[in-house]
This record gives structure tokens, sequence and C-alpha cells, in this order.
């Protein structure tokens, strides 16, 4: 199968092929906040739940891992992408910011090519999404502002998340257009 320029694809359970355009992060992340707004989750919502989904997903995505289904893995990825958005939106956090973070590959390539490494970056994106909340969490109970180091720890989450689809071989904005 040839896979149009410009598009990602992606197979059904059926082992059908589907065709995606991969969009720039910047209209991934409108696009998200457009839909939750729609349906209000945006307005009406609590982003504590949709924190909880995004650790949700951070752990179903190791599963796929350790199953070794890699398009299970990128559909989780572009999953954690969404989660992203809609918490630090509803947090008044800058979700483009956020999204568009982007670092130096901290690994070697032969650290790279390490069986473990995948893990370790999903604890790595674990770790961070879960500082990000619970600073969240702090500052809603009063005991701190939400401040920097909130966004700073989605960035971090963000950052390792853009290191651990390079590794699986696919890009960020790849999963989230997915």
């Amino acid at each position: 199968v040839r896979i149009p320029e410009g598009h990602g694809i992606r197979f059904d359970k059926q082992g059908k092929h589907h065709f995606y355009p991969i969009l720039t992060m910047e209209q991934l992340v409108a696009n998200v906040q457009g839909w939750g707004k729609q349906v209000k989750i945006l307005t009406n919502g609590q982003w504590l739940t949709q924190a909880s989904k995004l650790i949700e997903e951070v752990g179903e995505g190791a599963g796929w891992l350790c199953r070794g289904n890699g398009g299970e893995v990128k559909d989780a990825v572009g999953d954690k992408c969404f989660l992203t958005v809609m918490v630090a939106t509803m947090l008044g956090l800058d979700a483009g910011a956020i999204m568009d973070t982007v670092a130096e590959s901290y690994y070697t390539p032969a650290e790279r090519a390490q069986p473990l490494l995948a893990h370790r970056l999903l604890h790595k994106v674990n770790l961070h999404f879960a500082l990000a909340i619970d600073t969240a969490l702090e500052s809603e109970v009063g005991n701190g502002p939400l401040d920097d180091y909130a966004e700073a720890n989605f960035m971090s989450a963000i950052s390792w998340l853009r290191e651990y689809a390079d590794i699986n071989q696919f890009t960020l904005e790849d999963a989230f257009s997915m």
C-alpha cells in the first residue's frame, strides 16, 4: 500500500487500511479545543476527570508496549496528546506551547537501541504527568498557586513522549492526527 504524501495509515480490526491527514500541532490543538467547547467538556467538565483519563492512558499504553502492539502504542500516544490538551486548557495553561515542546534527544544512539528504553521513557512521561496533576491538585485545595511548575511538568512529559514516539518510529503529530 502506497501512503499518500502528508498522510498516515492505520488498520482496523479486519485488516483494512485507512488513511488520515497528518496535521500540524497547532491544527490539532485547535481541533481538540474546538471539539471540547462543542461538547461542553471545556465549559462544564472537570479537569480532574480528564486528568484521571490521562493517567489511565499512560497505563494502557504501557500494556500495549508490553504486548508488542505498535499500532495500539501509537493510538495510546495520540490519546495522551488529546487529554493533555484538554487538561491544560481546563487549567488555563498554554496547551499550544505545551504540545509544541521539543527537546534534543537525551539518549545516545547506543542507548536508543536498548530494548528497555521505551519502558523507561513511559515511566518518565507518567512521572511528569503525575507531578503536573499534583501541582494542580495542591493549587485547587489552596496549598499553593498553579504556577509554571505545572506547565513545566506537562512540557517535560510531552518532551519524553516525543522521544518515545521517535524510538517507536512515528511522530507525535502522526499519533495525535490518527
